[in-house]
């Protein structure tokens, strides 16, 4: 499944908003996120956004079992801290299967799901 929907722009405003409102949020891509995990840098933000969190695989998306691990890591981090975290999912049964089981359902149980 595609979609014509915009995250980045979405995310590019809504974090724009947020700033307005003095709350650090960040927009920041898939990449940076595991560039800045595995350097073991703190993200520096009370709101992060990322846009491509999950594309599926026709859309560009793939990340190695050991990066899944690790953001699974980092959204229970930021929950268990109180920061809030937005993510993009482009399909949820493309996310229970690339990300597996654990990943999708904490998601799927945490987080509120808008359509784009």
């Amino acid at each position: 499944m595609t979609t014509k929907a915009e995250p980045e722009r979405h995310m590019a405003a809504l974090a724009g908003a947020l700033v307005r409102n003095f709350v650090r949020a960040r927009v920041m891509t898939l990449g940076k996120v595991l560039d800045a995990m595995a350097k073991h840098e703190e993200v520096e933000a009370t709101c992060l956004l990322i846009p491509n969190f999950h594309l599926s695989k026709n859309e560009g998306g793939n990340i190695a079992s050991w990066q899944v691990q690790h953001l699974h890591d980092l959204l229970v981090q930021r929950g268990q801290s109180g920061l809030q975290t937005v993510v993009y999912v482009s399909d949820f049964d493309s996310l229970r299967h690339d990300f597996g089981f654990a990943l999708s359902r904490l998601i799927e149980t945490n987080y509120i799901a808008c359509a784009l």
